[in-house]
């Protein structure tokens, strides 16, 4: 026979679970405030999609941040500077990451680099 340290039945584990769901969806709300909204400006110009951010476009371009560090209490904050522009056929998104020590275990396409030290982009054309 199994010991559990907590059990109960399905409908007051719907309760546990529900409870637990409104704590974390509150602590998240207390820790993080309101949500941020960031404003993507039109190109007036041409974006060459090259590396180099010279266009004049994302000198005017507003820096999405300043990103939070929650689960870190002390040392540096590196931070992360992106800025998006759009046209009729595309969005434009750039990342400038301040990062002394990069590092990465997984190379290979469809590994789990969320892991490693990354920036990513999750679209949902259709919200």
């Amino acid at each position: 026979m199994r010991y559990y340290p907590f059990s109960c039945s399905g409908g007051m584990m719907r309760i546990v679970a529900a409870c637990f769901l409104c704590t974390v969806f509150i602590l998240t709300a207390v820790a993080f405030g309101e949500k941020p909204e960031y404003k993507v400006y039109r190109t007036t110009g041409e974006i060459i999609v090259n590396g180099i951010l010279d266009e004049a476009d994302w000198a005017a371009a507003p820096s999405a941040g300043d990103f939070r560090f929650p689960w870190r209490t002390d040392g540096e904050k590196e931070q992360t500077e992106v800025k998006m522009l759009w046209d009729d056929t595309f969005l434009y998104v750039s990342f400038t990451c301040n990062d002394k020590h990069i590092w990465a275990d997984h190379y290979d396409t469809n590994s789990a680099t969320c892991l490693d030290d990354c920036v990513e982009i999750f679209w949902n054309p259709d919200p």
